[in-house]
């Protein structure tokens, strides 16, 4: 009888063997994130939409050199949970759950599948390997096709004010939207701070969001996440002195019903800033 039943529990472990790798190789659905350390999620192809749930404690940029990655770092240590989706251009989602860690474990996180198939069943393409796969046909995403006459960063940032009614000040800190430009699908933002008050204002970035211009309890608000494609100076002013800096982002357009927010949060302050951009002011901009 102990033989039989032996000999059962042995062939039900062999049955479940090929199951066993993929049961421990457990999906990771919480991303533990520091102040210290910049987390990096690696995805299989580039991320088209990505949406952060709280933007006061926690900043995210997709990669510019690897669209198919998104670096992620606390602002602050927070006790709450925060969480991030971001979309595939190949349609696959992916949500995480956020929580602070002073030393995370795990500073990058690969959503890329183990053990890729191979697309092609010739022998040639399989000698190959993954070279040969990306360089498959379809393999490539539809990107913009774009002037290479577009200005840089650099030297946009240099142009002269030409927008004077996007402002907002709190104790004697200003921040400034100075200019708003739009050619070949990028869109350029310039914000200024000065600050007249007697301590220095730390800020490690802007935040852009898109939002429903109705807060009317009737009706659903949206928001999206925008995040810029990069970036030229800084907004952190020491007291008494004015700063610059200038973003690129992707192709912006905004709807009748909705604005474009930046908020600038100071890092261990409490001296929060909100510009908010129309529609006029973002779809109608000029170019540079």
């Amino acid at each position: 009888m102990n033989r039989l039943i032996i000999g059962v529990i042995t062939a039900g472990i062999a049955l479940l063997s090929p199951i066993l790798p993929s049961m421990a190789q457990e999906k990771i659905d919480t991303i533990y994130l520091s102040t210290l350390y910049t987390t990096h999620i690696v995805f299989a192809t580039e991320v088209t939409y990505a949406d952060l749930s709280n933007t006061q404690v926690i900043t995210a940029k997709i990669v510019e050199q690897n669209k198919n990655m998104i670096a992620i770092k606390a602002r602050e240590a927070f006790t709450t949970t925060a969480s991030i989706t971001a979309l595939e251009s190949n349609g696959s989602i992916h949500t995480f759950i956020l929580k602070y860690l002073e030393h995370p474990k795990n500073l990058i996180i690969d959503t890329r599948p183990q053990n890729p198939v191979q697309e092609s069943e010739t022998p040639a393409v399989k000698g190959k390997g993954s070279q040969a796969r990306s360089s498959a046909p379809g393999g490539k995403n539809v990107s913009i096709v774009r002037k290479s006459d577009a200005p840089e960063l650099k030297e946009v940032i240099e142009y002269e004010q030409s927008l004077y009614h996007i402002s907002k000040k709190t104790q004697k800190v200003t921040v400034t939207c100075e200019n708003i430009f739009a050619y070949s699908d990028i869109t350029y933002i310039t914000l200024s701070l000065t600050n007249k008050s007697g301590v220095s204002y730390e800020v490690s970035d802007a935040n852009f969001i898109i939002e429903s211009r109705s807060r009317s309890k009737r009706k659903v608000v949206t928001e999206k996440n925008v995040f810029p494609k990069n970036r030229y100076g800084s907004l952190s002013t020491p007291a008494g002195e004015s700063s610059k800096i200038c973003y690129s982002l992707e192709k912006l357009s905004l709807a009748s019903d909705q604005v474009l927010k930046i908020y600038v949060y100071e890092q261990g302050g409490q001296r929060n800033l909100v510009l908010t951009l129309s529609p006029s002011d973002v779809n109608l901009a000029k170019m540079p």
